[in-house]
């Protein structure tokens, strides 16, 4: 592991709870949420009346995030394994 991960994860393990760093990660997120916002309002403001940007839906993902700081290896198998998962058509919700 290279120093600038272990300087990362010691960050982490040191300042994850304490309240400085809820914070800052709650200012953040508002902050975030403000510049889409404003985003929306200026860029795209047909999508301001969108309610499908965080459904809770189960069947489709959208991101994965593959994260190991051990060795590429096993990341190697586990991307192996997802490419050989057999593809379906999504499932459609029916009312």
């Amino acid at each position: 592991m290279d120093k600038r991960t272990k300087e990362c994860i010691e960050y982490y393990l040191k300042n994850i709870g304490t309240e400085k760093y809820i914070e800052a990660k709650n200012k953040a997120h508002i902050e975030s949420r403000k510049n889409h916002l404003d985003y929306v309002n200026s860029e795209k403001p047909q999508w301001k009346n969108r309610t499908d940007y965080y459904e809770d839906d189960d069947v489709s993902v959208s991101q994965v995030l593959i994260v190991d700081v051990l060795s590429n290896e096993g990341v190697s198998k586990l991307v192996k394994k997802l490419y050989s998962l057999p593809k379906e058509e999504p499932v459609q919700n029916f009312l």
